[in-house]
């Protein structure tokens, strides 16, 4: 098994490395390291191998990799050789420690601790887009250890000071509902489809949402719908009618108003200021 080493990655005393990995690039070799990583997805179809078992990845899945971990990845089916399908960040593991005993000290699970499998969160489109361009400006800024940890601490607040995924906590059944209903097809359908895709009572779901992820089914529906109204306003020219009604909006003016309320700005400025030529994925 290979062993990657810092010392090795490192260059002109950068404390980090940086890469945005496409589909062509997978090496699907079993690899540990004397340092840490993370990843982001960018798109689903991607298996991570680590430490003995299997996960499939779906987008928007953000994994803390510490030293001790053994991992590796592969595709579960083509992709444009191209395509970034995620990205990896390393860093030297001193900074994890000094992080966890400075800022993390009562938190045995910081950084997964001594967890068989690391951390992971599965990340609202809207959070992982806004840590993929924070990472492009890293990668274009002077790569010091001060721009490594404002990083890092914005991720670890985005996915709740760093404490495991709240996703990886709930059941298999409420994991793949929460998959599922960010699919449009059902998004659209709104909170009877998700109770469907949840296949139990509503009281329990709801109990059990809230435990996991500290939210009500109305508003999980209402974050995505909103969320992924956003990816339209950015990447596509629908009219702010159509984006409505293929999110599930029955009422554009509520639509407007829960927009505003989210993102503090009407959608249509919003369009205006995230398409500005930023490289967005």
């Amino acid at each position: 098994m290979n062993k990657l080493k810092w010392n090795d990655l490192s260059r002109d005393n950068n404390w980090l490395h940086l890469g945005f990995i496409s589909a062509g690039t997978i090496s699907g070799k079993m690899h540990c390291h004397d340092f840490c990583e993370i990843f982001i997805t960018a798109d689903n179809g991607l298996i991570h191998c680590i430490n003995g078992l299997q996960h499939d990845l779906p987008a928007n899945t953000l994994v803390l990799i510490r030293p001790q971990d053994t991992h590796y990845f592969k595709s579960t089916r083509q992709a444009a050789p191209d395509k970034e399908i995620f990205m990896n960040l390393a860093f030297p593991s001193e900074i994890v420690d000094e992080m966890r005993n400075r800022l993390f000290f009562d938190d045995h699970d910081f950084w997964g601790g001594t967890n068989m499998q690391p951390a992971s969160f599965i990340l609202m489109e809207d959070e992982r887009r806004r840590l993929w361009n924070d990472a492009l400006k890293l990668m274009q800024g002077k790569r010091t250890r001060f721009e490594l940890e404002c990083f890092l601490l914005n991720m670890l607040q985005t996915t709740g000071s760093g404490k495991t995924g709240n996703e990886i906590n709930a059941p298999a059944w409420l994991q793949q509902a929460c998959v599922k209903i960010k699919e449009p097809q059902n998004m659209r359908k709104g909170l009877e489809r998700f109770y469907l895709l949840c296949g139990k009572c509503r009281e329990h779901i709801s109990r059990q949402l809230k435990k996991s992820c500290g939210i009500s089914p109305v508003d999980f529906i209402a974050r995505l719908r909103i969320e992924y109204a956003a990816r339209l306003l950015s990447d596509t020219s629908m009219q702010l009618h159509e984006i409505a009604a293929e999110c599930g909006f029955e009422n554009l003016n509520y639509f407007f108003t829960a927009f505003k309320k989210h993102y503090a700005t009407t959608p249509r400025k919003y369009r205006l200021r995230t398409r500005g030529g930023n490289r967005i994925v």
